[in-house]
């Protein structure tokens, strides 16, 4: 739990707050069903000067001595040694499942049509952004924003794609299921997700025993480029100068992989370039609102350094991409036909709440543990790197959120408060395409779907649930019941236990 504290402290200082005593979110650390609130100290919040962004946070259920946590500091989860969700989270019953369990052959964004067998599946092709080879014209998108893709799934499938049951850790039992199945029929497509946190929005198609659906994929963690309300991305194509100097030792691991692991990496850690890509034109975007907002030096200075950690993001993740696939890639041209930045502060509180405070903070967990469980040492640097730097951002996100609380009071509160409900209700979906090598997929750096989960559900109860009740002074974390697995957030929750942070 050390780690998580001193998450939690640091994006405190940023947002100008000062806890004294235990600030678990959920009380019971030992793994087993949740007990009541932590009881062993009082808890109280004073908020201190944000213009002046404090570094001195006194920790009483720690040390009881103040603790530094200057902005720049390095945090103890993301480095090799920590351990998020081992101290105190437990399984809780969450299985691997068949995450990611959709489409069979893929064809990715960029790719000149050889399939990607990511899946390991055989059944119907799924066609991604940047092909032509749509299956059916019923299904495949037109994505004004997002990269068009569509998949097939069978009945086991639907059962863990459908209202997001991968984050149960399993799929719905028979005795659940109110949805027709194929050959019969299809559930409808706002049920239906893609292996990740993006809905369907054509389909279904009925093809034989399969649903077809088609998606406007974007991203789904970190800070994505959102141009009216939807993630944007570009394609990957076949260049040189956008990636990393690829490390020897890390080729000849490589070289161990079997064909369907090499794609899946391959896969997975190009999607992460693209998105890291995606977040250096998202940032150059806050820093226009910034200036339209007035904001102070300080924040635009930092989101300025960010865009420039996210260039070097992308460029870590095609390095990864070249090293086991073989071939150099990069992104292509992206497209800002829409994009702009609001003067609106309401609307850009809302969007840092989700896109920064939440989405940014969970990267940094996320990439904190992908770096432990990495072999590849290569590979546990550039996320090593990442996660302290997503954490930074998140900071920011914080900073700005409490600048922006302070300047607009009551209307950037409702904003908030609305903005982190709807964020922390739909988390990061994990991703593990079925036919990897488990071994192999955590030494290259990615996690199997418990891990994630695990990652997750402690990010959520022990950082982000204090973090938000603290900066808007109420109990908003009890609404999405915040003692429960973070399986059950999708669906909003009674309210649970009262909050540990009182105003």
């Amino acid at each position: 739990m050390r780690d998580l504290n001193t998450l939690r402290r640091r994006l405190f200082v940023a947002m100008g707050v000062v806890s004294l005593g235990a600030a678990s979110a959920c009380g019971s650390d030992s793994g087993g069903p949740s007990g009541p609130a932590d009881t062993s100290a009082t808890d109280v919040v004073a908020t201190v000067d944000s213009a002046g962004g404090g570094d001195a946070d006194a920790a009483g259920s720690d040390t009881g001595a103040a603790d530094a946590a200057p902005a720049d500091a390095a945090v103890d989860i993301l480095g090799p040694d920590g351990g998020v969700g081992d101290g105190g989270v437990g399984d809780g019953g969450v299985g691997d499942g068949g995450v990611g369990d959709g489409g069979a052959t893929d064809t990715l964004a960029g790719d000149t049509g050889s399939p990607d067998a990511n899946t390991g599946d055989t059944g119907s092709p799924d066609t991604t952004a940047g092909d032509t080879g749509a299956f059916d014209a019923g299904v495949q998108p037109t994505c004004s924003n997002g990269q068009p893709s569509t998949q097939c799934f069978t009945a086991k499938q639907l059962k863990y794609n459908v209202d997001l049951a991968f984050m149960k850790g399993g799929p719905i039992p028979d005795d659940k299921v109110d949805f027709p199945l194929p050959p019969e029929g299809c559930p409808p497509p706002e049920r239906v997700y893609e292996g990740c946190c993006n809905k369907a929005v054509t389909g279904p198609v009925l093809a034989g025993d399969t649903c077809c659906y088609g998606f406007c994929v974007g991203a789904c963690c970190g800070r994505p480029l959102r141009v009216d309300g939807a993630s944007r991305l570009a394609p990957a194509v076949a260049r040189a100068d956008w990636y990393g100097t690829p490390s020897v030792p890390a080729a000849r691991a490589s070289a161990t992989l079997d064909p369907v692991t090499r794609a899946a990496v391959t896969s997975a850690w190009r999607e992460d370039g693209r998105m890291e890509h995606a977040s250096v034109a998202s940032f150059n975007q806050f820093s226009l609102q910034l200036l339209a907002l007035g904001a102070p030096a300080t924040l635009v200075h930092g989101a300025q350094r960010a865009a420039l950690d996210e260039v070097d993001h992308a460029e870590r993740c095609f390095g990864v991409v070249a090293v086991v696939s073989g071939a150099a890639e990069g992104p292509g041209p992206l497209a800002l036909a829409g994009m702009r930045a609001s003067a609106s502060l309401v609307d850009a509180a809302a969007a840092a709440a989700v896109e920064g405070c939440v989405g940014e903070t969970l990267a940094a967990l996320l990439a904190g543990a992908r770096a432990r469980g990495a072999q590849v040492d290569a590979v546990r640097a550039n996320l090593e790197t990442i996660a302290a730097d997503e954490a930074r951002h998140a900071e920011l996100s914080w900073r700005f959120v409490r600048w922006a609380l302070d300047q607009g009071g009551e209307p950037v509160r409702a904003a908030l408060r609305q903005a982190f409900l709807s964020a922390l209700a739909e988390p990061p979906a994990p991703r593990m395409p079925r036919g990897v090598s488990l071994d192999d997929w955590r030494a290259w750096g990615l996690l199997d779907p418990t891990t994630h989960r695990r990652t997750v559900d402690a990010g959520l109860r022990h950082v982000l649930g204090p973090c938000v009740d603290a900066l808007l002074g109420e109990p908003v974390w009890q609404q999405l019941d915040r003692c429960a697995p973070t399986a059950q957030l999708g669906a909003r929750q009674e309210p649970g236990v009262a909050s540990p942070v009182k105003a």
